[in-house]
């Protein structure tokens, strides 16, 4: 009989809400999705901290903000899933802005083009 993920992937898509990569890897999502909160908690993973350290370094040596590092750190995320996941990646850069319509509009103006270039 198959597992109950089987099923659910016989009748719809799979959508992964984690920062978990690994687990994406292992369940086998078409699309990806995450946000400041799960990235939080994958960075304590042994095998996601090394993104959080390269992200403070580059910071760092930048000399850059904490809103430029974590906007990386998301980033970074989101990349990694896109290399696992056939489907499409959504990444949630900061909650706050979530219900400041003007606020948000010159963030994803400014990442794209990063997004771009890093792949």
């Amino acid at each position: 009989m198959p597992s109950k993920l089987d099923q659910l992937k016989a009748m719809t898509t799979v959508v992964a809400d984690t920062g978990d990569v690994d687990a994406i890897r292992r369940f086998g999502a078409v699309d990806a999705t995450t946000n400041p909160t799960l990235i939080l908690k994958a960075v304590h993973m042994p095998n996601h901290a090394r993104l959080l350290e390269e992200t403070v370094r580059w910071g760092r040596e930048h000399n850059r903000l904490t809103s430029e590092i974590t906007d990386r750190l998301a980033l970074k995320f989101g990349l990694e899933l896109a290399e696992i996941v056939p489907g499409r990646v959504s990444t949630e850069v900061d909650a706050d802005l979530s219900f400041d319509i003007e606020g948000r509009r010159p963030r994803p103006a400014r990442l794209s083009p990063r997004m771009k270039s890093w792949g």
